[in-house]
């Protein structure tokens, strides 16, 4: 505090963190943003500018090849599937329809989507900024994959495991790729937020929280109009399928966990048979 009266705020900041004390750290911080922006301020609008356009340049190719590729093809390249998850984003159900009866994406792309999304949640573990992770507390990288991975693993079995008994169209490998290309958002908006995480004070966390909230809700309605599209379904009947696989997953989920303790239980009795029978023997 008393750094931060002689407005030696970069010490300031250093005494905070020993500390943990993220408060007086984000005003010490404000203010040591607020210097770098006054002496370099032609630098922030031009980075900012020139994000916006690399992103529209990203989004504009994105375009160009997937109008290239509404033509029938044997077979699609990597490229044309993995960036045809830009057009599922914005056409959900002109999307998904080609998704499966043209044939635009593949298990390649759907599959290079879910790595990409678990490469930016992996990257959102260690890329953060100090607020949202003041104790320095260690990364768990098989969580960061389990994150992504699990649920996304539940969704398409449970999924399938439902509609074969409701007259759904889609096979396993359907559900399996309209539920990766519906990923397809979670990178592209999570990816800034960690980046401008680093240069945002407390009060500021709850606007890139917003974002991220954007993109599961997007992601929430890809998934939902997809199966829809690939099952054939009405909405009501879509409704109602789409909460029978949360409760199908939940299912799953607890005898996966039940069946796990169960084993960790034999292999523990068994373990300590083993060791006492080797202290009799002994």
């Amino acid at each position: 505090q008393s750094l931060a009266r002689q407005e030696k705020y970069q010490e300031a900041m250093e005494s905070y963190q020993y500390a943990y004390d993220t408060e007086h750290y984000s005003e010490a911080y404000q203010h040591v943003r607020k210097a770098w922006v006054e002496k370099y301020a032609l630098v922030v609008p031009v980075v900012v500018i020139l994000f916006f356009y690399l992103l529209g340049k990203l989004f504009g190719y994105a375009k160009k090849v997937n109008v290239a590729g509404q033509v029938m093809k044997p077979k699609r390249t990597l490229k044309e599937e993995w960036l045809y998850g830009f057009h599922v984003m914005f056409h959900p159900f002109d999307g998904f329809w080609d998704l499966k009866h043209e044939k635009r994406g593949g298990v390649r792309g759907a599959t290079v989507i879910l790595a990409t999304t678990v490469l930016v949640f992996i990257y959102q573990t260690i890329g953060r900024g100090y607020l949202y992770n003041p104790y320095g507390v260690k990364i768990d990288y098989f969580m960061s994959i389990c994150y992504v991975a699990v649920p996304v693993f539940l969704w398409v079995v449970s999924n399938w495991c439902l509609t074969t008994l409701f007259d759904g169209e889609g096979s396993f490998k359907d559900i399996y790729i309209a539920t990766c290309y519906a990923l397809t958002p979670l990178p592209i908006l999570i990816l800034p937020t960690i980046w401008i995480s680093n240069i945002v004070t407390a009060d500021e966390m709850s606007l890139l929280a917003l974002v991220s909230s954007i993109a599961f809700v997007w992601f929430a309605f890809l998934v939902f109009f997809a199966m829809m599209v690939i099952h054939d379904y009405s909405l009501g009947k879509n409704v109602l399928t789409t909460l029978g696989t949360i409760v199908a997953a939940a299912f799953i989920m607890f005898v996966a966990v039940l069946f796990s303790t169960l084993l960790g239980k034999i292999f523990s009795f068994g373990y300590n048979i083993y060791v006492e029978l080797s202290l009799r023997w002994s």
